[in-house]
């Protein structure tokens, strides 16, 4: 499977990984496709653990968030909180639909999505 199409800026030198039976774009290849696959899963954990501590906590955001009048420290909880959530989100979206995007639109996702939720 050639995946030179899809990933043109890899230099097979970068990767040292070979295996005597396979060519060295294969073994790149692999190698790509199995780095691309963690990635995936570490962002669908981390989705995972966010939605359980979201979760968790519900029941005191409501008491001590949600049921008060808006001030500085509530403003401050809500943009530390669900920026992150949307950003994971979209994340993993993207991961799994393996939507190839254009370089404008990944740079309009970093600096909208990335950078508002730091």
């Amino acid at each position: 499977m050639d995946l030179s199409a899809l990933y043109p800026y890899l230099d097979s030198s970068q990767f040292p990984i070979h295996d005597h039976h396979m060519s060295s774009q294969q073994s790149v290849d692999i190698q790509t496709i199995s780095d691309d696959l963690a990635g995936s899963y570490v962002d669908l954990a981390a989705l995972a653990l966010l939605a359980y501590d979201t979760l968790l906590t519900l029941p005191s955001e409501i008491t001590y968030i949600w049921r008060r009048r808006v001030r500085l420290g509530t403003v401050l909880y809500l943009l530390a909180r669900y920026p992150a959530i949307l950003v994971s989100i979209i994340t993993v979206y993207l991961d799994i639909a393996n939507i190839p995007l254009e370089y404008d639109i990944c740079v309009f996702l970093y600096i909208i999505l990335y950078r508002s939720s730091v």
